[in-house]
């Protein structure tokens, strides 16, 4: 598996010194399942994009996972930064079972190596920007009362006018405007502290 190149990493933010250094120290610890519980979707979900069943998309999951668990060393490699994002993105992008559900797997390391990427850049930046805001109203639904998270979910996710979401959930509009208010600063906050860490 290649690193990417300095153009491929230009204005990514480069992944934490600690979460490398946990990645290179650990088997098949707990160190992974961070990153796992991070990447898991935006893999499944892209190898879905590439024209995998379900059952493939898995596949592309574990064999990502996979091959970036046998290549932890490269964490270790003399460089100044290391952009956890992009190793992701290549070792998905050259996932043995992401080419055989585009039937393009290849003999040759030579064929494949010249072979344009499975999925395009914008899919996989439209499937990243996807998975963080998951993660980010995941931790924030975590974080607050259900009856909260309810009215955010009717006032900012589904555009309900407030009227009706007091009306839905017996609660004046002073409690909407508050709930709403308290949980857009909570996900912008998660959604800040997701991409310094792992974007």
């Amino acid at each position: 598996m290649r690193f990417p190149t300095p153009g491929e990493l230009e204005g990514l933010i480069p992944t934490r010194e600690t979460l490398l250094g946990r990645l290179r120290a650990a088997g098949e610890g707990m160190a992974w399942q961070e990153p796992f519980a991070v990447y898991w979707r935006l893999i499944y979900r892209l190898g879905l994009r590439a024209g995998c069943g379900e059952v493939e998309a898995v596949e592309v999951v574990v064999g990502t996972v996979l091959s970036l668990s046998n290549h932890r060393a490269g964490f270790a490699a003399p460089r100044p930064k290391v952009f956890l994002k992009e190793w992701v993105n290549m070792a998905t992008q050259e996932s043995e079972a992401i080419r055989l559900c585009r039937g393009s797997l290849k003999e040759s390391k030579e064929e494949t190596a010249s072979e344009p990427p499975v999925l395009a850049r914008g899919v996989w930046e439209e499937e990243w920007e996807r998975n963080l805001l998951e993660l980010a109203l995941e931790r924030v639904k975590s974080e607050v009362k259900p009856a909260q998270y309810q009215v955010f979910d009717l006032v900012v996710l589904r555009k309900w006018p407030l009227a009706r979401v007091g009306a839905a959930l017996d609660v004046n509009i002073g409690q909407i405007y508050l709930a709403r208010l308290r949980l857009i600063r909570s996900f912008k906050r998660e959604l800040r502290c997701l991409a310094k860490r792992y974007g």
